[in-house]
């Protein structure tokens, strides 16, 4: 089973109270490579307690630069492939006052012998269904943060076939845009399609759009696209 993965990063103006900026905190990882095994580490800066709250804790949203993604907190990868890959951590604090830490990106070289063995991809379904999209977004942000989605499709039919995937974003309603769409990462050959949406082929209204080409029968596919986000989200698909 493949995956793919989208990000979408959004972006709003605010107005708020002049007030003592927060410390910025800093996410890092190490990583420890073990044969074709590769175990990551975070390296977390420490909480801050919100009173009255339950305990602070940290969530994780690991990419390993070849579509793959993880949401435990020391995830270990095999690579299909040697070479170079960007991985990124990105996390949230739960329960915590302090500032939203930066995504952390670091390059990681991989000399996994195993050959088309990796780790499998993950997708974003629910289990109990038979979803041909799926989107998932792994935190809440606030006004002027980033959001990060993952989008999952996949072919549920007997033969191969074509399409466009669109993301609908911005509705018109609106007299200023709630988001800008800042990166898209896809890892099957998907391009960008410029045309038409055959589903609202008379709005102009702000979408991406990437087209694939056969995804295998009985296959899925994933991937990741990054936006700045607004105090609200609103995503049509």
């Amino acid at each position: 089973m493949k995956n793919i993965f989208l990000l979408f990063l959004l972006t709003a103006p605010i107005i708020c109270q002049a007030q003592s900026a927060p410390v910025e905190r800093i996410l890092d990882f190490t990583t420890d490579i073990q044969g074709d095994h590769v175990q990551f580490v975070p390296v977390m800066p420490d909480l801050m307690q919100k009173p009255g709250a339950p305990e602070a804790y940290w969530s994780y949203f690991w990419e390993f630069g070849d579509g793959s993604f993880s949401k435990e907190e020391n995830p270990v990868h095999v690579y299909q492939r040697q070479g170079d890959y960007m991985v990124s951590l990105d996390a949230t604090a739960h329960y915590d006052n302090g500032k939203r830490s930066k995504r952390k990106k670091k390059a990681v070289n991989s000399t996994s012998r195993l050959a088309g063995t990796g780790t499998p991809m993950n997708d974003v379904f629910d289990p109990k269904t038979r979803q041909m999209v799926a989107m998932y977004s792994y935190s809440n942000p606030k006004p002027e943060e980033e959001i990060t989605l993952v989008i999952s499709y996949r072919n549920l039919g007997m033969v191969n076939t074509d399409g466009v995937l669109h993301l609908f974003y911005n509705e018109k309603k609106f007299p200023a845009a709630h988001f800008e769409l800042t990166d898209a990462r896809t890892h099957f050959g998907e391009t960008r399609y410029i045309g038409t949406s055959q589903v609202l082929p008379m709005d102009n209204a702000d979408n991406e759009a990437w087209a694939w080409l056969n995804p295998p029968p009985n296959g899925s596919l994933n991937s990741i696209w990054e936006s700045n986000a607004s105090s609200s989200i609103i995503i049509e698909q």
